[in-house]
């Protein structure tokens, strides 16, 4: 009976080892797409900021056209 007990544990030991190597692998991976979704969004950030200012030129652009229109 101490054979087989000493066997049931080596696998279960065995086993919880694979697990923990798996699970650091997971959380490797979670962190490198926590770091890829920061980027993503940051990326997006500096999207939305260049949308604003185009649209601000396109306004000052458009304003200044049509006051030259009227001038004219």
């Amino acid at each position: 009976m101490r054979n087989q007990e000493r066997r049931v544990s080596k696998r279960f030991m065995a086993k919880m080892e694979e697990l923990k190597l798996e699970m650091a692998a997971l959380d490797e991976e979670q962190s490198r797409l926590r770091e890829g979704q920061k980027e993503v969004k940051q990326h997006f950030e500096k999207i939305r900021v260049e949308c604003a200012q185009l649209r601000e030129e396109t306004n000052l652009l458009l304003q200044r056209g049509f006051v030259g229109r009227v001038q004219a």
